[in-house]
This record gives structure tokens, C-alpha cells and sequence, in this order.
């Protein structure tokens, strides 16, 4: 497994960035200034996620999303693991903005974020 940052043709993952946020007019909002990431295996896109870097000194993960065929895995907390470490040295808290779904709050939860 390898995971790599996406700089250009980002819209290319527009169908992955749909699994997690249904709203493509939300996600062209973040997507050009937001940092790409894209956890792949024998060229197989297992997880991308974005990343916002406020102004604050703080970020954001704004979307991860995992293929269906590759969730419940392992890949998308795989993911959190690496972008949270990436982040330390930059960021003081990361933040994740997400619904109230208990599948969504106990997946961010096991990756060690808490309710604020």
C-alpha cells in the first residue's frame, strides 16, 4: 500500500468524494484549496481523503471516503493514522465536521477524535 498526495485532476476522485459527502456543490468548495490524498494498491484507489488547512493553525479533514468493495478493512482508519501523523508538525487539532450517523461518529471515535 502506498499513499501518495494528488495535486492535479482532483475531480478525477469526484465519484469516491461522493461516498462520504452526496453534495458535489459542497465538495467543489473545499476541493481546490484542500490537500488530496490517495491510499492505492497495485493501482487500485482503495481511500481518498482531503484535507483543509485553516488559518487558524488548526485543519480540517473535510472528506474520507473508502471504495465499497475495500470498506471495513482497515484502509480508511489506515488513512486517519497517516494524515493525522502528517499534520502534527503543522497543525495543533485537526477537526473532522460530520453528520450524526452512528456508523460515521464510531469510525471517527475509534481513530481518537472526540465530541466537541
Amino acid at each position: 500500500m502506498e499513499i501518495h498526495q494528488i495535486t492535479e485532476n482532483k475531480r478525477d476522485y469526484m465519484d469516491m468524494l461522493l461516498l462520504a459527502d452526496p453534495q458535489e456543490d459542497m465538495i467543489e468548495r473545499y476541493l481546490d484549496e484542500g490537500e488530496m490524498f490517495v491510499l492505492s494498491e497495485n493501482g487500485d484507489v482503495l481511500t481518498v481523503c482531503v484535507v483543509l488547512l485553516m488559518k487558524n493553525g488548526n485543519c480540517e479533514l473535510k472528506n474520507i471516503a473508502t471504495a465499497e468493495e475495500y470498506q471495513r478493512r482497515g484502509f480508511g482508519r489506515y488513512m486517519v493514522r497517516y494524515i493525522c501523523e502528517h499534520y502534527s508538525r503543522m497543525c495543533g487539532f485537526m477537526y473532522v465536521g460530520t453528520g450524526n450517523s452512528r456508523q460515521t461518529l464510531d469510525f471517527y471515535r475509534s481513530c481518537g477524535f472526540v465530541n466537541s
